[in-house]
This record gives C-alpha cells, sequence and structure tokens, in this order.
C-alpha cells in the first residue's frame, strides 16, 4: 500500500466516511461530505489500485469514482455560492488578503523598478483558489461583448474541476516605448491550469500494471492555457480592488 498504510487504516478511514455520510436519526445523506468521498477514492485509485485489483472491488471502487465525480462536480462549486453575488462575497471572505498582497506586489514592483522581484509565487488553500477563480470570472474583469472577454469566459465555463497544482500565472510587461503614466505602458497575461489530469476511465480488460499512477508514479498536469493576453495593469488592479470594496451583507463568510 502508497505510504506504508495499512489495510486497517484504510477500513477506519472510508468506516469513518461511510458513518459521516448517512445520517442514521433521519435517514438523509450529509452532501457536505461529497468532497471528502470524491477526494478519498481519488487517492486509493491513484495510489492503491494494484492492491484494490487484489481484493476484486476494483469494478466497485471505478463506478463509486465515477458517482463521486459527478456529485463532486455539483456540489464543491456551490459551497462557494449560488447566485453571482453570494460567490463574490464568499470570494472576498475568503482571499481578501491574497488580492491585496497581489495588488500591493503589482503595483510596487511598476513604482520601484529597481529593486522589484522577478517572480512570486503564492502556495494557497482549494478554498482560496476556487474564489479567486470565482473572482477572475465574476467581477467583470472580463467583457462578454469583447472578442477576448468573450474568449475568456468560454474557457472558463467549462472548467468542472479545481484539481491539485491548480494555477494561476500573472505575467507582467513593460513597454517603454509609451508615456510612463499612460495605462497603456503596462500589459498583463493570464494564464491558467486546472492542474492533474483526471483519471482515466478504465475498462475491465485494461492492464492494471499499465493504466493508473500507483504509488511514486508522476501525475500529468493540465497545460496552461493563456485565458487573456492583452489586459491593461489597471483593468486587473481595478479587478481586484472591486473585490477588495464589495460591501458586506448580513451573513458573515
Amino acid at each position: 500500500l502508497y505510504d506504508h498504510e495499512s489495510c486497517t487504516l484504510i477500513f477506519l478511514r472510508w468506516s469513518k466516511l461511510e458513518k459521516d455520510f448517512l445520517i442514521t436519526k433521519t435517514g438523509l445523506f450529509d452532501i457536505s461530505k461529497i468532497p471528502d468521498i470524491y477526494d478519498c477514492i481519488k487517492y486509493d485509485l491513484q495510489h492503491n489500485k494494484k492492491a484494490l485489483a487484489l481484493c476484486s472491488v476494483l469494478d466497485i471502487v471505478r463506478k463509486l469514482y465515477k458517482h463521486s465525480q459527478d456529485l463532486a462536480n455539483l456540489v464543491i462549486p456551490l459551497e462557494y455560492g449560488m447566485s453571482t453575488e453570494e460567490k463574490l462575497e464568499i470570494a472576498k471572505g475568503t482571499c481578501k488578503p491574497l488580492t491585496e498582497k497581489i495588488r500591493w506586489d503589482l503595483q510596487r514592483t511598476v513604482q520601484y523598478p529597481e529593486n522589484h522581484v522577478v517572480t512570486r509565487a503564492y502556495f494557497t488553500s482549494e478554498s482560496h483558489i476556487h474564489s479567486l477563480f470565482n473572482i477572475f470570472r465574476l467581477d467583470g474583469m472580463f467583457k462578454d461583448e469583447d472578442e477576448h472577454g468573450r474568449r475568456t469566459l468560454e474557457v472558463m465555463s467549462k472548467v468542472k474541476e479545481l484539481n491539485y497544482l491548480t494555477q494561476f500565472i500573472i505575467m507582467l510587461y513593460e513597454d517603454p516605448l509609451k508615456d510612463c503614466k499612460s495605462d497603456d505602458r503596462f500589459d498583463v497575461e493570464l494564464h491558467f491550469s486546472q492542474g492533474i489530469k483526471q483519471l482515466p476511465n478504465l475498462s475491465k480488460d485494461e492492464s492494471i500494471e499499465n493504466s493508473g499512477v500507483d504509488g511514486d508514479a508522476h501525475l500529468q498536469v493540465h497545460k496552461l492555457k493563456i485565458l487573456h493576453n492583452c489586459l491593461s495593469l489597471k483593468e486587473v488592479d481595478d479587478g481586484l480592488n472591486k473585490i477588495d470594496n464589495i460591501e458586506r451583507n448580513k451573513y458573515d463568510y
């Protein structure tokens, strides 16, 4: 088993999920546990597939993976709001410090070019990634009536899952030929990858040895896509600043 995990630990892990998922007093299911079930089954398929095959439960696990994936793709986005207003409100409560830091770093790079850092990396949590995704998609930074903005929104609307190693890359370019006070002097390219690729749909006859990523095998990551390549720095700053200035409603996220 992967990382020296015992069969007992796997059993306890799944027993707890089963117990938490079904509320015995009411006979209802706690759908907030669906993301945990999906993460757990995905982990076992990635790292313990050979052991599952030896136990003759791989077909059951495949079905559980597919069903939990479908449910997770529905439930997870709704954890961060149902309406546009709710999504942006939750995004502010979740990652306002991150958006403030990104704005500050971009502004400092422009204002003090002799002291700027060439590359900055921000490592954060799944909740921050979902919130940042909603900010870029919903706060009006990309306009549907603009060709580039429409293409960006179309690409983002097709993203079903934000996986491990999901990443945004903000690339800042300077045109020294433009006036120093012009909004056109600095341009931004926004790149995006939704992280590791989903597990392959294994057929019953597919070889276990050739079909997965057991153990320490490398996971494949989606290639970076250019979401937008002609944003002005002011547009990005205004979009992130809009999040910082959202009025809080009666809900405290």
